[in-house]
């Protein structure tokens, strides 16, 4: 008799035990590693994401107090779509969206809101986020869409330019092409799934990856550019090139001390 309870009492904490376990992996899954997609999707329902949404690291110069300062980086707005067969009067809805976006079309909206049979049609990139809550606050679910896109910015505009680089499209997918950027395209790149922001939530949702595959680790770069002598140094480079009419010009930062 003792036996059998003993086996009993086995196979009962081994069933608690499994399916503890499966409550924990659940909300392990829910909470961390589908955090960020379970977020996106509460936000709001007029902003809906189309296929993989642009990421990349940031590239930094440092200033001379160590501060590090933004070279590359990414800037996060809206696009404004439409679904021409749930816009019953263009025209109105065009003023309306005027006053929020006082650049747009009015004759390539009117054209697009005529096309009842598309069932999406692209109206405005780069919204803000003021922008976009004054769309949502029209109150137009069924015409209206507000999809979340990234792209890249350079806040220093030229400077460092050849150095920093630039990203373009290559089979459909914005990479590195030159400078930093192209030739550390590899630790800048981020993949769509790339959204993990704990170590052990990317191990656990991607173990065959994070255990068979020794990629390069992605991350941010930061060079030792100083913005200020730069910029200086490029106003210098300039002012040669002009005196002398030269082809070329070139020039490094040196410090004296060492």
């Amino acid at each position: 008799i003792n036996t059998i309870f003993t086996k009993r009492l086995r196979a009962i904490i081994i069933i608690l035990a499994i399916v503890s376990a499966l409550i924990i992996v659940q909300l392990f899954r829910l909470q961390i590693v589908k955090n960020s997609a379970y977020k996106a999707r509460a936000e709001h329902q007029y902003r809906k994401p189309v296929g993989d949404t642009f990421d990349r690291g940031n590239i930094y110069f440092t200033a001379k107090n160590g501060d590090t300062v933004a070279a590359a980086t990414i800037a996060t707005g809206f696009t404004l779509a439409i679904v021409p067969a749930q816009v019953g009067d263009p025209e109105n809805l065009y003023k309306k969206l005027a006053i929020i976006i006082p650049d747009l079309d009015r004759e390539a909206f009117i054209t697009k809101a005529n096309k009842k049979a598309d069932p999406y049609e692209e109206i405005q990139t780069r919204l803000s986020e003021e922008q976009a809550a004054s769309i949502v606050a029209l109150r137009e679910p069924k015409a209206l869409l507000l999809v979340q896109e990234k792209w890249r910015v350079y806040p220093g505009g030229t400077l460092a330019a050849q150095t920093i680089g630039f990203v373009s499209f290559k089979d459909k997918q914005l990479i590195g092409r030159y400078g930093l950027e192209g030739f550390y395209n590899t630790v800048l790149s981020r993949s769509s799934t790339d959204f993990y922001v704990n170590f052990f939530a990317e191990i656990f949702s991607n173990v065959k990856d994070t255990i068979f595959k020794n990629d390069v680790a992605s991350g941010d770069i930061v060079t030792s550019i100083e913005p200020v002598v730069q910029s200086e140094l490029e106003s210098i480079v300039a002012r040669i090139a002009q005196k002398y009419e030269s082809d070329s010009v070139g020039a490094i930062v040196m410090d004296p001390h060492t």
